[in-house]
């Protein structure tokens, strides 16, 4: 899924930051809009970026820290910079795994009797250095329930 965050800088110099998600290729709708004042903007600015991402992530709002990170350089620009009023970052979550197309390694048995004999193999070498209390059991103090002949067993409704 990507993402798409649109920095607008206001004239009274807050910030508004709308996220939007894809929900077909090309088609965003738009998930959450923040504003944030400028005083309080322009103190934060004073900080370190950890502040910033701090300051801009909200309940509503919370990226990944590498998305904040983009996003916050993006805001010090943009209000650096006096001609830029927006900005507009796209992110693809898929490019943040980075997944690489790696062939596994086969595993060939030697044969289907190997193979089989592995399947069925009854060891227990998982339960190994367990102390099942089984074998424990004396027989001669064991019983089996006897049910009273008397005793009428038909349950009506």
């Amino acid at each position: 899924m990507k993402q798409k965050y649109l920095l607008e800088k206001q004239e009274d110099a807050s910030l508004v930051i709308k996220e939007y998600g894809e929900l077909e290729e090309g088609i965003f709708s738009l998930l959450c809009e923040e504003k944030f004042e400028g005083e309080e903007l322009s103190a934060v600015f004073e900080k370190t970026d950890k502040e910033l991402i701090g300051f801009l992530r909200t309940d509503n709002m919370f990226p990944p820290f590498s998305y904040m990170e983009k996003i916050a350089e993006s805001v010090r620009k943009l209000f650096d910079e006096a001609e830029e009023n927006s900005a507009e970052l796209v992110f693809d979550e898929m490019a943040m795994f980075d997944i690489e197309d790696e062939e596994a390694d086969e595993v060939v048995p030697d044969s289907e009797e190997e193979l089989l004999d592995d399947i069925l193999d009854d060891s227990d070498d998982d339960f190994d250095g367990i102390d099942d209390d089984l074998n424990d059991i004396d027989p001669v103090d064991t019983q089996s329930i006897k049910v009273d002949e008397d005793t009428d067993l038909d349950i009506e409704d």
